[in-house]
């Protein structure tokens, strides 16, 4: 776990070094070792807007920056693929245009026939910044699937096949590109504690000064609190802008199983006087700790009634399943890898814990005990062991269901 954090850090902070040149060889879906290349950094899940009321409705499929492509399955050099033609719209010329792509255990991006990243694990998205590859006009995208890459040993267990799903979206290039929030009671149980980092990044060759603000509503709808600041971006650089601010009349609204309390609040970018970004998101005040052998919720024992469940194919479904869970007494659901993002939120809205599980599937002799003899004792297999950890922790970080992480399933 000191890893992980660590890793989440190191993005918050702006530390990061600029992206180098992508170099593709061609054997990476051969090579254990290699979790992903070209791939945007690891973040939270989320699509940003132009206007508040559309943020504030947080309908994405009505968000001008969010495009679904249609994929078509073929075959190209004898390798399955799935392609599709885009004509980027005019508005986003001036944009970031990441390509979003998740459901497929091992494969390449290719952007006009040029191949642009590789990435492994069907239940993770994978996000490449495809801005430099892009002309005006129709573009061909392209996920090339390596039937035979060792990202698909990582997933022999898995009974059902993830469904691919493949999206463009864009954001301004002086933009937010991460955030971490922790929600939490103050040492004194009097009110609560709000401390919000967010990780900037201007893809303007020059600099850029872009005033960065955040909103929380309570759940009964009425605003708490509101700040801004002003950041100084190099040009292709990076930064990290941090509040901290005592939130009162949390301890009423503590976020459990059983209330379920949501805070809403709002991310924004101002540039040249204009507000280009907004960004949703949903909080809650508590903490899930271990103290002397006992799990606690907001300071109280907490009995865990867990059960094994992966989401249905659909929101409606699944929330029907979940709901029918807390009939019987289960307050805490365990998968068996990532969910799809729509989970976290819905566990977040009808109050249920989850155990969050890596993607680490492989039924490849688990009862070998000898080094090498299984995946999860091989040190070759390292690089895609801690990418598929990492990608889990870092796209739920912010969702208060998430109560602890398991680092895989069946693996030897």
């Amino acid at each position: 776990m000191k890893l992980l954090v660590i890793g989440t850090l190191t993005l918050l902070l702006g530390a990061g070094a600029q992206a180098q040149e992508i170099k593709i060889t061609g054997n990476e879906w051969k090579s254990p070792h290699t979790g992903s290349v070209g791939r945007a950094p690891l973040r939270t899940e989320f699509i940003s807007y132009d206007i508040r009321e559309e943020a504030d409705q947080g309908n994405i499929g009505k968000c001008p920056f969010f495009l679904p492509l249609n994929m078509f399955s073929t075959t190209r050099n004898g390798q399955p693929q799935l392609r599709a033609v885009a004509t980027i719209p005019y508005m986003w010329l001036d944009r970031d245009l990441f390509l979003h792509v998740e459901g497929v255990p091992d494969f390449y991006v290719s952007v006009n026939d040029q191949r642009i990243g590789y990435s492994q694990d069907s239940r993770t998205p994978s996000e490449f910044n495809i801005s430099k590859y892009v002309k005006d006009g129709q573009n061909t995208l392209a996920v090339e699937i390596m039937s035979e890459g060792v990202g698909n040993e990582l997933e022999t267990a898995l009974k059902e096949p993830a469904q691919p799903f493949v999206f463009l979206y864009s954001q301004p290039k002086a933009r937010i590109e991460d955030y971490r929030i922790s929600a939490r009671p103050d040492s004194t149980g009097k009110y609560g504690v709000l401390n919000l980092k967010i990780a900037l990044s201007n893809s303007y060759n020059t600099p850029e000064t872009i005033t960065v603000g955040y909103d929380i509503y309570s759940p009964k709808g009425k605003l708490q609190y509101f700040d801004m600041k002003e950041a100084k971006l190099q040009g292709q650089g990076r930064d990290t802008v941090e509040f901290t601010e005592a939130i009162y009349g949390v301890m009423d609204s503590l976020w459990s199983a059983e209330k379920p309390y949501l805070y809403r609040g709002m991310l924004t970018v101002k540039r040249d006087g204009r507000m280009v970004e907004y960004i949703p998101f949903k909080i809650a005040f508590g903490t899930t700790e271990v103290q002397n052998g006992v799990i606690l919720r907001n300071g109280q024992p907490l009995q865990i009634k867990a059960a094994r469940y992966d989401a249905a194919p659909d929101a409606a479904t699944t929330e029907e399943q979940l709901r029918e869970l807390k009939k019987r007494g289960i307050n805490t659901v365990w998968g068996n890898y990532p969910q799809p993002m729509w989970f976290y939120a819905l566990c977040d809205r009808i109050g249920m814990y989850v155990i969050d599980q890596a993607n680490l599937n492989s039924d490849f002799e688990t009862g070998n005990p000898d080094v090498g003899g299984t995946l999860s004792n091989n040190p070759a297999w390292l690089g895609s062991f801690e990418e598929r950890v990492s990608s889990m922790q870092a796209r739920t970080k912010n969702h208060t269901c998430v109560i602890a992480l398991s680092l895989g399933g069946s693996i030897g």
